[in-house]
């Protein structure tokens, strides 16, 4: 729990980046008394998935339209995590450069990490459902699940970022990938 300790508890201790309307943040506040986490949270998507949080929510975490194709805004820089959650295998990879880099930009070396919450496929062997999805990702969006050597590959390719770790979620393959900036 130590690496999403804030300083203070009104540092932010996630930003959820096309976090559509919010479920992945509910989680975190519906545990947010049995861990003890502190620090605000943060949605940030755009203006047609906004509008879907449901008004019972928005006291739980700040509401932000957002477009992952810019800058993180000033007041969202130095979050202790930024969270994706099956954000980047919608685009190809010089595209999931592009959102990694304006969240690179915007972290703080030595605190903040990017977690990143998608299907790690192995190298060999998918099951059909994940190569079915995968070549769905390629023909609807020119995006693609990628094998943990491509997620390396596309992480190492963003200059000033690393995987610190990766973990297994499921059987199926959803995993958490760790990025760290390095100075």
């Amino acid at each position: 729990m130590d690496k999403l300790q804030v300083r203070s508890k009104n540092d932010i201790l996630v930003v959820d980046v096309g976090g559509a309307r919010g479920d992945e943040l509910r989680a975190i506040v519906a545990r947010r008394l049995r861990t003890g986490l502190a620090g605000r949270l943060v949605l940030q998507d755009r203006q047609e998935a906004t509008d879907g949080v449901p008004s019972e929510w928005r006291d739980d975490f700040e509401v932000v339209v957002y477009d992952f194709f810019t800058p993180q805004p000033a007041a969202y820089q130095h979050a202790r995590a930024y969270y994706m959650r099956a954000i980047l295998h919608d685009w190809p990879d010089a595209d999931c450069a592009t959102i990694l880099a304006h969240v690179r930009d915007a972290m703080e070396p030595g605190y903040s990490t990017i977690m990143i919450n998608e299907i790690v496929l192995p190298d060999t062997g998918c099951s059909w459902q994940h190569a079915a999805h995968d070549v769905t990702m390629m023909a609807a969006m020119s995006g693609k699940e990628r094998t943990l050597a491509e997620w390396r590959g596309l992480i190492d390719g963003v200059e000033g970022l690393k995987i610190e770790k990766t973990w297994t979620l499921e059987e199926q393959g959803e995993s958490l990938i760790e990025v760290v900036r390095v100075s």
